[in-house]
């Protein structure tokens, strides 16, 4: 199974969704650290692949976003998990059909960056979720198109590294661009390497880049800036 959303939601990791090499899957599966085994989850309502996945600040639902449905088609629905039932229902769909991007929970709401929409366009663009009016809503665009990028939070601010910036997958990333709240700028440190198809993690302060082809992990300390 490749391409699926992965969430860690103490004690449990959820996968949900992806690609078994010849069609994309509905199914999900979590990891209960307690009892150290995997358990199954009902399927959502239609397949997800390459879609971006968080748990909202209530702590009781994940919501999975976008992705790629079984017609291979960039998607902008998404479906919402009872955490506590396990129930799918449907959640508001994104503003732009987008696959391969990443989700992030940012001072406490679900924010989308960048991935690929219809045509296979990578995209600069963002969106935030607005609970209030249970609709998603433009944020600032990052400077650079990409998809396939990692992403996470450290001190307050989402970074973006890495990924692709082309329709035919050729050219990668080593950028690193940071969002303070308002406006995107990039980072003067840049990856060791181009990198995509990698995670982000926020761990002791600082922000780690790990995956892809490479074995070795790279850090990124803000205070450094």
């Amino acid at each position: 199974m490749t391409c699926f959303a992965c969430v860690e939601r103490q004690p449990r990791v959820y996968v949900v969704g992806g690609h078994d090499g010849s069609k994309a899957l509905s199914s999900g599966e979590y990891f209960d650290v307690c009892e150290e085994e995997w358990k199954s989850l009902p399927p959502m309502k239609s397949a997800h692949s390459s879609a971006a996945g968080v748990v909202l600040a209530c702590g009781t639902k994940l919501v999975v976003c976008g992705g790629v449905n079984e017609e291979t088609e960039s998607i902008s629905s998404c479906e919402c998990l009872d955490l506590g039932t396990h129930e799918w229902s449907e959640f508001a769909g994104l503003l732009a059909p987008r696959r391969s991007h990443c989700c992030v929970l940012y001072k406490g709401k679900p924010v989308v960056l960048g991935g690929c929409t219809v045509g296979d366009e990578p995209l600069s663009s963002c969106e935030v979720f607005n609970e209030a009016t249970n609709q998603w809503e433009p944020l600032a665009s990052m400077t650079t198109p990409r998809y396939d990028f990692g992403a996470s939070i450290v001190e307050d601010m989402i970074y973006a590294t890495g990924g692709r910036f082309d329709k035919d997958q050729s050219k990668e990333l080593a950028s690193i661009e940071v969002f303070d709240g308002t406006v995107w700028r990039l980072v003067r440190a840049s990856l060791a390497e181009p990198r995509c198809t990698h995670a982000c993690v926020c761990f002791g302060g600082q922000l780690i880049v790990l995956g892809d082809i490479f074995q070795e992990l790279e850090s990124y300390d803000p205070s450094t800036k």
